[in-house]
């Protein structure tokens, strides 16, 4: 992979971001086993061992290969064997009782490296939301560099051939061939629009088919 020259000032962002951040805060525990990309096992002081799930962030499961290998390595290399601190946003557990958390070494800030480095998609889950401008930004950052998951990208598509259009801000889908979906395009800001050519491309790249489109 090529050395990228956004990469010092993105990490910055990406420190500068955690140095400002408010909340609910735990400091301590040491990262004793890395599960895949997005969840980590942590021995506090205590004795006591959590799981813990990444606020905001999605990675390829471990049988989606290479890429799930990949985000696994790149979180290991970031947090295997280091005293963390966690913060919290709304929710404390997921529904299988893991701790959801952001997670900081010194002042990096891990959910969003992972984003940065291409090796994790940002995801909203309400009400866990206090992030997801950055880590969107950093998204759309490595998308752009195509690094990472974005590595493999299709070529760029022309707008006027192009088979399938998402929409930037909602990282929904929508088929022209659709009325409806050509009337929610025609009302999307050009800067917007983003052309695909497959389901799969667009996909890869976060976006979902809208509802229609589901239902058809």
């Amino acid at each position: 992979m090529k050395a990228l020259g956004w990469a010092i000032p993105g990490l910055l962002a990406v420190v500068l971001g955690a140095s400002i951040l408010t909340g609910t805060q735990q400091s301590g525990p040491r990262v004793i086993h890395v599960v895949d990309g997005d969840t980590i096992e942590v021995e506090f002081d205590d004795g006591r061992v959590e799981t813990v799930r990444y606020i905001g962030v999605d990675t390829p499961e471990m049988d989606d290969r290479p890429q799930g290998d990949l985000a696994k390595l790149a979180n290991k290399r970031l947090v295997d064997g280091k005293t963390i601190t966690m913060k919290k946003d709304v929710s404390d557990r997921d529904q299988f009782g893991r701790l959801l958390r952001y997670v900081y070494v010194d002042k990096a800030f891990i959910n969003a490296e992972l984003v940065r480095l291409g090796r994790a998609r940002a995801k909203d889950y309400p009400p866990d939301t206090k992030h997801s401008k950055l880590l969107h930004r950093l998204q759309s950052q490595a998308q752009k560099a195509r690094v990472g998951l974005w590595a493999a990208q299709t070529e760029e598509v022309d707008i006027g051939t192009a088979t399938l259009i998402g929409n930037a801000n909602s990282r929904k889908l929508h088929d022209p061939a659709h009325a409806l979906c050509a009337d929610s395009i025609s009302k999307m800001s050009e800067k917007n629009k983003v052309p695909f050519n497959s389901i799969e491309d667009a996909q890869a790249n976060g976006y979902d088919p809208c509802q229609l489109c589901k239902s058809n």
